[in-house]
């Protein structure tokens, strides 16, 4: 309903746009493809052993960030959360063994991305989920 009443719907890559298409075949559908700064957004050498999980976002419900509290049973994992949100109060209560650090401007975040060597992104109903 919501996309065949727009004017104009933007797709992350040509397969959504291909598939948007045969769907609302007189809409304009345009791919705004995402990109990374590599120059800011570069691997870090890691200084600790443990495997450096990151998440990044809004800490809200549809996130589903309770479902990584499997990792409390792996000593040899460290999660770091970057964001804010409604949840964030819960999710301290449900991720107590997490590293919750706030919102962060762009250049401290790529540096947690640098230190991380996995990004965990949880959630299942992200329509356009720029952080991953």
């Amino acid at each position: 309903m919501v996309y065949g009443a727009a004017d104009l719907i933007l797709a992350p890559t040509s397969r959504v746009k291909n598939a948007l298409a045969v769907k609302y075949p007189h809409t304009t559908i345009l791919v705004i493809g995402r990109g990374v700064n590599s120059d800011l957004f570069i691997p870090r050498e890691k200084s600790n052993r443990k495997l450096g999980l990151l998440y990044a976002g809004r800490v809200s419900v549809e996130k589903n960030l309770e479902k990584l509290s499997f990792l409390s049973k792996h000593d040899n994992t460290k999660l770091t959360i970057v964001g804010e949100g409604s949840n964030l109060e819960r999710m301290k209560q449900v991720l107590p063994f997490a590293t919750f650090k706030g919102a962060m401007p762009n250049g401290r975040l790529a540096q947690e991305y640098g230190r991380s060597d996995i990004f965990v992104f949880p959630s299942i109903t992200d329509a356009y989920a720029n952080v991953v």
